[in-house]
């Protein structure tokens, strides 16, 4: 009696997959069906979460939310893979974990690529002001440069859940107050590593607005 509800949830994915499978993809039928199917796969709590507990929590919720897109999307164009003697979540949650571990790969190859956070602390700001004295130079410049914010982008960029931890806090407490990331961390209450990876994200998607604005 009480597995009931469980039934008819994998029953229910399983007619509207098999539904989807019957019609040529794109035509409106199978919209209708495709878009039923994941929203109640959406609702139905059983959606598996690889590797939860093995990163900070505000980057495994990213990570996550670009994985679970790859996964619709998949679900979305190859439709016909599924087959109706496993459960519909078995292949979904199948398709979910190999899509989790393309996304980490991305996400590791990007910090490879912009270097450890103790060498972007210090390249990625010699890289937008110039030379070691023009960084001292310009300290006041980066100063008015962070707290004007031209173009509201600093402001709007915050790590979820945490929104006084802004991109532009945390740039003008670590490059022009030049505090420690352990006392910035004691300061706002966030871990470390996720506000070293939410800095080295936002410093990497800001290289050419810094270079926009500071160069000219």
């Amino acid at each position: 009696m009480n597995n009931r509800p469980s039934e008819d949830i994998h029953h229910k994915l399983q007619q509207l997959a098999l539904e989807a499978q019957r019609y040529p993809p794109r035509d409106r039928p199978w919209r209708n069906a495709i878009e039923n199917l994941v929203k109640e796969i959406m609702k139905s709590a059983l959606l598996g979460h690889p590797q939860q507990g093995q990163w900070p929590p505000d980057l495994y919720e990213e990570l996550y939310r670009e994985a679970l897109q790859k996964t619709y999307l998949e679900i979305c164009l190859h439709i016909n893979n599924y087959r109706p003697e496993h459960p519909v979540m078995a292949w979904v949650n199948f398709i979910l974990n190999c899509r989790f571990m393309e996304v980490i790969k991305e996400y590791n190859h990007k910090q490879i690529q912009i270097f450890s956070l103790d060498q972007l602390d210090k390249a990625e700001f010699e890289e937008q002001l110039g030379s070691r004295e023009e960084i001292v130079s310009n300290a006041k410049l980066l100063r008015d440069f962070l707290e004007e914010d031209p173009e509201n982008l600093f402001q709007s960029e915050h790590i979820q859940g945490h929104p006084e931890a802004t991109f532009q806090a945390l740039a003008i407490a670590r490059f022009v107050e030049d505090k420690t990331w352990e006392k910035i961390s004691q300061e706002f209450g966030i871990p470390i590593p996720t506000l070293s990876s939410f800095v080295t994200r936002r410093l990497h998607k800001f290289k050419s607005y810094f270079h926009k604005y500071l160069q000219e």
